[in-house]
């Protein structure tokens, strides 16, 4: 049988070498075991949280001073798991939000945005992995940000004010959008803005982006760019609330053709 202390040697050399993930075909191939008996030895140093089960198959090595949390910072692992998965990437909404510093509240949770469909949320002890759906893969929309395994992908400063109002109804509305919006806003550039919501995302997004910005944040000339191009579009009249009816008692603000069926303010 495979001593724990034989596989906790394997696995402190890959992190020697930089790598805190692993899998248990990696092992698998590295060392003569079976898969038996790799399951057992990984059950017990699991016990200790020495190592994290992510998703069937794919681990992280869990470091003493991350041992309490029981899990290494997502960041940290995310472009290798979802390299293992095979799917395309990126980390948006709140949590990149926080790394361009707005929101006044680290999120609990965190909000992956991939392709396709039928990907299971992960949710363990002290980790929330929410998958979000995209058909239109926003490629001018991503960095790339050093973290201490490598790189991360993030939605830029742009492309996360579209996804906070196109996901709104997952993090909590449309008020915590304009919050994380107003700190944001500083970062924005509203012709890359503009040129990204032309791409990426449909003319009610941009309608309730403009509507919020200018209205209830007063950031008009980060909206102006919103403004000319959906002179050309001709949007139809819309809620600012998706799932709220329109009101046959409330005018539409224009330019944006938004009615405002709730109120919505900035808590800063």
């Amino acid at each position: 049988m495979l001593q724990p202390r034989y596989l906790e040697t394997y696995l402190e050399e890959r992190q020697a070498n930089g790598k805190y993930t692993f899998t248990s075909e990696d092992v698998l191939n590295d060392l003569p075991v079976s898969k038996s008996v790799l399951h057992q030895s990984l059950r017990r140093i699991r016990k200790v949280n020495k190592v994290a089960l992510i998703r069937k198959g794919f681990y992280v090595i869990v470091p003493p001073e991350h041992r309490s949390r029981g899990v290494l910072p997502l960041s940290w692992f995310l472009d290798d798991l979802m390299k293992f998965i095979d799917r395309p990437y990126y980390l948006g909404l709140l949590n990149a939000a926080a790394l361009y510093e707005a929101g006044h509240q680290q999120p609990q949770e965190y909000y992956v945005v991939t392709t396709g469909d039928g990907l299971r949320n992960v949710e363990l002890e002290n980790l929330k992995i929410n998958f979000l759906f995209r058909k239109d893969w926003p490629e001018k929309g991503i960095q790339q940000r050093k973290v201490p395994t490598g790189y991360l992908k993030i939605s830029s400063p742009e492309l996360t004010a579209i996804d906070l109002i196109k996901y709104e109804s997952r993090i909590g509305g449309l008020s915590r959008v304009a919050t994380v919006l107003d700190e944001l806003a500083e970062k924005l550039d509203g012709k890359l803005l503009c040129k990204l919501a032309e791409l990426y995302t449909d003319l009610p997004t941009i309608q309730r982006l403009g509507y919020l910005l200018e209205e209830v944040l007063g950031a008009e000339e980060i909206a102006a760019p919103l403004i000319a191009y959906l002179e050309t579009q001709n949007p139809r009249k819309i809620p600012l609330k998706p799932s709220k009816n329109l009101s046959k008692t409330l005018e539409a603000i224009h330019p944006w053709k938004v009615v405002p069926n709730i109120t919505v303010e900035s808590d800063l």
